[in-house]
């Protein structure tokens, strides 16, 4: 491989992480402890979350990022609760959000 095809894919990488990693920020303050490695249209999400329904939807929200085939999550829950229907997000509050994501 050539330096500046390493160059380019080292720049499709980290363009694909900061994509990535920004979507998770910008739809739930509670997931920008998660972090992103990308490979061969891989992307590998790691840390914690206080529970499994972030887990869930983090996966969820990286999924359409451009580049990304595949999404393993490695993403742990750190803070086990038990949310009640209240606490939980509804499809109104959570569309707009994934709709104003960059892709």
């Amino acid at each position: 491989m050539s330096t500046i095809t390493a160059a380019r894919e080292s720049a499709r990488r980290t363009k694909t992480i900061l994509a990535a990693e920004a979507r998770l920020r910008q739809a739930f303050p509670d997931l920008a402890a998660i972090f992103c490695t990308f490979h061969d249209g891989i992307l590998t999400l790691s840390g914690g979350v206080a529970s499994t329904h972030l887990r869930e939807l983090a996966a969820i929200i990286v999924q359409e990022v451009q580049g990304v085939h595949e999404v393993h999550n490695e993403v742990v829950v750190t803070k086990p609760r038990i949310a009640t229907p209240q606490q939980l997000p509804s499809w109104s509050d959570l569309s707009p959000k994934l709709a104003d994501l960059p892709c």
